[in-house]
């Protein structure tokens, strides 16, 4: 009897357990849950993340049909067949281009359908390559010393730059200028002087506009090739007298920075505007000496400042 007892308890006992599952809407046992989806709409895509603002993997055509992975929201993770190398594509696609097949408690095989892939051709406009080479060109402006006591002149000269890297390029530039000399007591006597500065920048670039258009700052050192030719006038008022007048300056070496803004009107030539300040001194001499006893009085001549500020244009061609 006790048996009897026992078996009818335990079979009350499952109904109210099947009963109560049933009220909370959940199965006895755990069915096959998964979904079969198919795309009803073009412009299906499936993306690498669940966002509009995710990249794009592939362009989905219609009809095309998957095995729910995932469901996030307002996307659904999905897995392609896998490809003749194993590999197997997971993405999102948006609820919105899909149509469901199937449901949790209705088990459908999976008829998985490879899409036809279609690659996305980016609209993004390929940057421009930035030019890097070797250039050669010419330049031409204005120098004008500090000292008043020298004039401002034309400048012209060559230049020959090397790109290292894109933001960074060594530059020689070679230059002459001859500004006349007025007269002084502790300086040179009127005449021209004539300076070639040799010259080695570094300079600090930073393209704009995809490259066309460079601005640049630099600095640098170089050796100042100085000479100067005494007034004929004034020689041939000495040697009128019997004495023969002399002066000489020296070369030196000296320091610049400027900055300056290249223009790529071509793949391979630009046009340029450059600014430079140059720190240079020279050393000079002075001699007189009496042509008929060959007795000489002579003199040194020290710091004579020229510290040129140089203006110019310049064209220049860039061999890659």
């Amino acid at each position: 009897m006790y048996k009897r007892i026992s078996i009818f308890l335990t079979i009350c006992l499952f109904f109210i357990q099947a009963s109560y599952l049933l009220y909370a809407g959940q199965p006895l046992y755990q069915e096959n849950q998964q979904m079969e989806v198919i795309v009803n709409k073009h412009n299906a895509k499936l993306m690498l993340k669940p966002s509009a603002d995710s990249l794009v993997l592939m362009n989905l055509p219609l009809g095309a049909t998957f095995e729910v992975i995932e469901a996030l929201g307002e996307w659904v993770k999905v897995n392609l067949l896998p490809d003749k190398d194993g590999i197997i594509v997971s993405g999102y696609i948006n609820i919105s281009y899909l149509e469901i097949r199937g449901s949790r408690s209705t088990p459908i095989k999976s008829a998985i359908q490879q899409p036809v892939v279609q690659p996305i051709e980016s609209k993004e406009t390929p940057e421009k390559e930035w030019p890097l080479g070797i250039g050669i060109g010419l330049s031409g402006g204005y120098a004008n010393p500090s000292n008043q006591l020298y004039s401002g002149g034309i400048a012209f000269g060559i230049i020959f730059s090397i790109d290292i890297m894109k933001y960074l390029a060594i530059e020689i530039s070679g230059q002459y200028f001859g500004p006349n000399v007025e007269s002084s007591e502790e300086g040179l006597s009127k005449g021209l002087l004539s300076i070639i500065p040799i010259q080695l920048s570094l300079q600090g670039r930073y393209p704009l506009s995809e490259g066309q258009i460079i601005p640049y700052l630099e600095l640098g050192g170089g050796y100042y090739l100085n000479n100067f030719t005494i007034n004929s006038n004034l020689t041939g008022g000495w040697e009128q007298i019997g004495f023969a007048l002399e002066e000489k300056v020296e070369s030196a070496f000296g320091f610049h920075f400027g900055a300056g803004l290249d223009y790529y009107v071509m793949q391979n030539l630009s046009l340029g505007l450059g600014f430079k300040y140059c720190l240079t001194k020279m050393k000079g001499s002075w001699s007189l000496t009496d042509n008929l006893s060959s007795i000489a009085v002579s003199g040194e001549l020290a710091d004579l400042e020229l510290n040129p500020v140089i203006i110019g244009l310049r064209i220049k061609y860039l061999f890659k």
